[in-house]
């Protein structure tokens, strides 16, 4: 059972699924039995018809009933009226899929989706009996050679680095052994396929089939002087009249099955955009990445595995800074490929969560050198859910904030997710003239808030409150 704190990215979305999958399940009932019913009653008539026709059985057709059509005319129902039957249900299945708010289904064909196994370790959720290894690409073989069961190879392209998911049960005799081996391997961080949540809680949910690509979709290089921010989120709606002044480019990283929610992703672009603040956007350009699944009873998260394949994407297509509006555990996977991003000059962006005061610290943005942003209301107040501690960097404007919602609608939200795409349109250059030099990015924030705490930073605010607006 995976703690209710960390199984859903929305409130109430298992209900609301729940409702939902009911309302299809009584559709496809009353559909199924009414073809079924017309069915049976259009063969009887053609039995009885066909009998009526033979002399010798003439009446035959008025005592035959359906057990005795099914026990022989069996073959017949199954090949034709059974298979209409089914690609009729089949149809209204993905009508009714399309219509469902917030859940953009995909091709079954985009990636080979394996079933959603959920377990907990050590009180953080994981994919069942799942690692992460990334190695060097020369090293990759000896990941092979340990014979282990390799779920999923990816080579990155940011760097020459190979990922590797692997299965171990926890009742193999040689799962310590083969674990004690993967973290032999120098320098090859291994972990738990971890689960991360969103970092923020929105109130609703969002729309239809998002247009998508190829994870190993390439893109063309950035021109010079654009500005290429990425977003490692759920889906987003592309379609959202708030998006249309951005170049966006989209592509998927989960493994596992064919839904995904669509409403953070969608409103933590919308922040996005709006503080693109450029007379001409035609340099602004918006990476995102999809890396939420989401399975048939509302749980909802990212994989460490995922994660890492999004952000080697973003990197390698030259997003300057990466926006993470979620959180989880400490993962030393994912730790690796941020820390080798940030030497390339790649700038991480990340909520530092709503877990409240009390709250111990959260991943990525209580990693080394990643900008973790906290959230405040119009009058400077914090977040009263934000999560406190020396991994709080800056605050800026999350709470009551309006954000897209997928349809074309707009809706008010709170939370640290919704203040991390200002800071991040900030340091990428969306909302000034001047672009971020290299290494510069704690001085450039201190130089750029208001109402600074006493000494000069603080676990509530971090330097102080940034207005890139002002």
């Amino acid at each position: 059972m995976i703690p209710a704190a960390h199984a859903q990215l929305l409130p109430g979305l298992g209900d609301r699924l729940g409702d939902t999958v009911r309302d299809v399940e009584r559709t496809v009932e009353d559909q199924v039995i009414s073809q079924v019913g017309s069915t049976l009653d259009d063969t009887l008539d053609t039995v009885g018809t066909l009998f009526e026709g033979l002399p010798a059985l003439d009446g035959v057709g008025e005592i035959v009933t359906s057990t005795d059509v099914g026990n022989t005319l069996g073959d017949t129902i199954e090949l034709v009226a059974l298979d209409r039957t089914l690609d009729q249900t089949l149809g209204l299945i993905e009508g009714i899929t399309a219509a469902i708010p917030g859940i953009s289904r995909l091709p079954v064909n985009v990636r080979g989706a394996r079933p959603i196994e959920l377990d907990v370790d050590d009180g953080w959720p994981v994919v069942r009996n799942e690692w992460v290894v990334l190695v060097p690409a020369d090293r990759a073989g000896e990941v092979e050679a340990l014979g282990v069961n390799i779920v999923e190879r990816t080579e990155l392209t940011g760097a020459r680095e190979t990922l590797f998911i692997v299965s171990l049960t926890s009742d193999t005799p040689t799962a310590e052994a083969i674990e004690a081996k993967l973290a032999a391997l120098g320098a090859a961080p291994s972990d738990r396929n971890h689960v991360f949540r969103g970092a923020a809680e929105p109130a609703d949910l969002a729309t239809d089939i998002a247009k998508r690509m190829s994870a190993t979709t390439t893109i063309d290089a950035p021109k010079p002087g654009t500005l290429r921010i990425g977003l490692v989120d759920t889906d987003v709606d592309e379609t959202h009249p708030a998006l249309q002044h951005i170049k966006l480019y989209e592509a998927d990283f989960v493994a596992m099955g064919e839904f995904r929610p669509q409403t953070h992703g969608t409103a933590v672009a919308s922040i996005l955009a709006a503080h693109d603040t450029a007379k001409n956007r035609s340099d602004r350009e918006l990476l995102a990445a999809s890396a939420f699944f989401l399975s048939s009873d509302g749980t909802t998260g990212a994989t460490s595995a995922s994660l890492i394949e999004a952000i080697d994407w973003l990197q390698a297509n030259g997003a300057a800074v990466i926006n993470i509006s979620l959180t989880g555990p400490p993962n030393r996977a994912l730790e690796a490929i941020i820390q080798s991003r940030q030497k390339a000059g790649t700038i991480f962006v990340a909520a530092v969560g709503n877990e409240g005061p009390a709250s111990g610290p959260l991943y990525p943005a209580a990693y080394e050198g990643v900008v973790g942003v906290t959230a405040v209301d119009t009058g400077g107040k914090i977040y009263r859910w934000a999560n406190r501690g020396a991994f709080v960097d800056v605050a800026s404007l999350g709470v009551d904030v309006p954000v897209a919602k997928p349809g074309g609608t707009v809706t008010r939200d709170s939370g640290t997710s919704f203040a991390a795409p200002i800071v991040s349109a900030f340091l990428g250059g969306w909302t000034r003239a001047r672009r971020l030099e290299p290494g510069s990015t704690d001085s450039l924030i201190r130089a750029s808030v208001r109402s600074r705490p006493k000494g000069g930073r603080d676990d509530t605010y971090g330097y102080g409150i940034l207005s890139p607006d002002n």
